[in-house]
């Protein structure tokens, strides 16, 4: 069993039982050590240490919170940013030819099952396959699944108004104009 493989609240209750344990094993280490110390005449300053050190644990508690969300953050972004360009792509192929139209979608659904079925395990294992990952784009630069030419108005089903669309652009001022 792997780090990555033992559940969130497992690793709560080692983390706490594992400092629980250091703190009491030291406590005991210095208490046989130095036996013939009393401690309770350095208890104020003990207290203002302890105010302290609990202050900067407090920041660096925040630090950590904060890095961690953003990094979620970020991963989320890049996944629905993913998904957005893979969604993209499927509804773009409509304006392909059959051959080409079948092959870009079938790339992509199975770009979906290598990320679902053997990415995401091997990241929860601590690593990744990047060679799956180039599959879409090696499939896309071999040509398989880009049409040899540009495709006209006429050859889009359902896009019969980018003729339309591109001579409404020119109704845009000059600097708007792409």
């Amino acid at each position: 069993m792997t780090f990555y493989e033992v559940p969130a609240f497992g690793l709560l209750f080692g983390a706490m039982a594992l400092a629980a344990a250091v703190a009491c094993g030291a406590h005991l280490l210095v208490r046989r050590r130095f036996r013939t110390v009393k401690f309770s005449d350095n208890n104020a300053v003990g207290g203002i240490v302890l105010g302290v050190v609990g202050g900067l644990f407090a920041i660096m508690l925040a630090f950590v919170v904060g890095i961690v969300w953003r990094e979620y953050d970020d991963s989320s972004q890049r996944v629905a940013g993913e998904v957005a360009a893979a969604t993209n792509v499927w509804y773009a192929a409509s304006g392909f030819p059959q051959p080409q139209r079948r092959d870009t979608r079938a790339v992509l659904l199975r770009y979906g099952e290598l990320m679902v079925h053997e990415d995401w395990p091997a990241m929860r294992r601590g690593g990744a396959q990047p060679a799956r990952r180039s599959a879409p784009r090696a499939s896309l630069r071999d040509g398989r699944t880009v049409p040899a030419e540009p495709l006209g108005p006429a050859e889009c089903p359902g896009h019969g108004d980018a003729a339309a669309g591109r001579d409404a652009g020119n109704a845009l001022p000059p600097s708007r104009r792409q």
